[in-house]
């Protein structure tokens, strides 16, 4: 029988991580027989959401298994006995475990999905939907991540997609410091940049591939092919004890999130097209915002100063230039209305801006400066003077043209698309599995 089970929620900001806990599940899987008929797919959800832990990423795995009773069991041993650690403040996992058997996905769980990409949804409206279809589900401290297992599994990655080959640490290296060779991040990135993107950081030479919290993770490469990925971790030098690797199919660098807002709400995420309404303005903090003009109205935006090279651009707005902007809605506050944080800045049209001057005296070339209200003008230098003519105005050039700007790599979101991948979107899903998609350090 075709099965989907969808996993969500089950680490915390001191650790754990839900890729881990799949990459768990495959392996009892593979034990009982189950033939894989995609590679996990790893969802990135709304990453605005308030209550998230770091990248907002939910599992389903897709395979065919005699008895699904028993790998659902054997899956919720696994999330049960699994270290589920509990933050500072006291925050434990909601995990989610959920189970769907059949060959066609439901469009009630697709819509679900895709609305999990942009707004917040509710655990009770994830377990109407369970009840309502009958599926198979496990949670527990609330349950939360139910609505990441369910939106997981309404997501069958068929059009644009990347892979991403996750390794992770021996326990014992869990809250260490990760041994990678630095330098050969940067070899492999020279050599595979164009089937793999945002290794890392040119402007601060900061390695991207690797997290630096305590979670079980050593290092994660985003590209286009599963085996441009087994080749690029070949030259990584990796200096500690590697306990397995997963390859993941995934919507991350797909900008899935961003499709056009219908609404303005807070938390959410989606794009826009309007009029810059204003000069943008640095504020406290170094941080630029400006007034957008939209059909759903005006819509302050911001580019924090993290963003650099998309805040620079910012900048070089000018009022009447016609923009989109991408990006996630900040609650309004005390002192702000709704803000969108931008993501992306598509430029669409710059609007010519002039400069006026008075003209030069014909008899010396010196400036002229006005006597006054129609009183004509008077050269600086000669003292000559001429009747009121009217003024100059040569066009200025811009230090911004129409375009596509995004954030340096290192600020970007999971899902953000890098500017390399235009052009390389997939229409299709490709399902078609390595041989060695997954297992221990020594089948790389």
């Amino acid at each position: 029988m075709q099965c989907h089970l969808g996993i969500d929620d089950t680490d915390s900001q001191a650790g754990g991580c839900t890729t881990y806990i799949a990459s768990l599940i495959i392996e009892k899987l593979g034990k009982l027989g189950a033939q894989f008929t995609d590679y996990p797919n790893l969802i990135r959800l709304n990453p605005n959401i308030p209550y998230k832990t770091r990248g907002n990423a939910a599992i389903a795995l897709r395979f065919k298994v005699p008895a699904p009773e028993k790998a659902f069991a054997a899956a919720k041993w696994i999330l049960r006995n699994s270290l589920l650690p509990t933050d500072p403040l006291n925050q434990k996992p909601e995990p989610g475990l959920v189970l769907f058997i059949g060959d066609r996905i439901p469009s009630m769980l697709r819509i679900f999905s895709q609305e999990a990409l942009q707004t917040v949804l509710s655990i009770s409206r994830a377990r109407d939907l369970i009840k309502q279809l009958h599926l198979r589900s496990f949670s527990t401290n609330g349950g939360r991540g139910l609505i990441g297992a369910v939106a997981a599994i309404g997501n069958p990655l068929n059009e644009d997609h990347t892979f991403e080959l996750i390794c992770y640490r021996h326990p014992k290296n869990w809250g260490f410091l990760r041994k990678i060779g630095k330098a050969s991040v940067f070899e492999m990135d020279s050599v595979f940049r164009s089937s793999t993107f945002n290794n890392s950081d040119p402007k601060s030479s900061r390695i991207l591939i690797a997290p630096r919290g305590p979670d079980p993770v050593l290092l994660g490469i985003r590209g286009e092919t599963p085996s441009s990925l087994m080749n690029a971790i070949r030259m990584l030098d990796l200096d500690e004890q590697v306990q397995g690797y997963v390859i993941y199919r995934s919507n991350q660098g797909t900008s899935e999130h961003l499709q056009t807002l219908k609404g303005l709400q807070p938390h959410e995420a989606g794009s826009v097209r309007g009029t810059v309404m204003d000069h943008p303005r640095i504020e406290r903090g170094g941080h630029v915002f400006f007034e957008l003009s939209t059909k759903l109205g005006s819509l302050k935006c911001a580019a924090y100063e993290p963003s650099d090279s998309l805040r620079q651009k910012v900048l070089l707005l000018e009022k009447g230039d016609r923009v989109q902007v991408g990006g996630g809605i900040r609650p309004a506050s005390s002192t702000d209305a709704l803000v969108l944080n931008l993501e992306f800045l598509l430029v669409e049209e710059c609007i010519p801006v002039y400069r006026t001057f008075n003209p030069l005296c014909l008899a010396c070339g010196g400036s002229m400066t006005s006597m006054g209200y129609r009183q004509g003008l008077r050269c600086r230098k000669c003292r000559a003077r001429v009747p009121p003519i009217p003024k100059l105005r040569v066009t200025q050039p811009r230090n911004i043209a129409p375009g596509f700007y995004l954030p340096p790599p290192r600020s970007q979101r999971h899902l953000t698309k890098p500017i390399k991948r235009f052009g390389k979107e997939r229409r299709r899903p490709y399902r078609r599995l390595l041989e060695a998609w997954y297992g221990n350090v020594s089948s790389l």
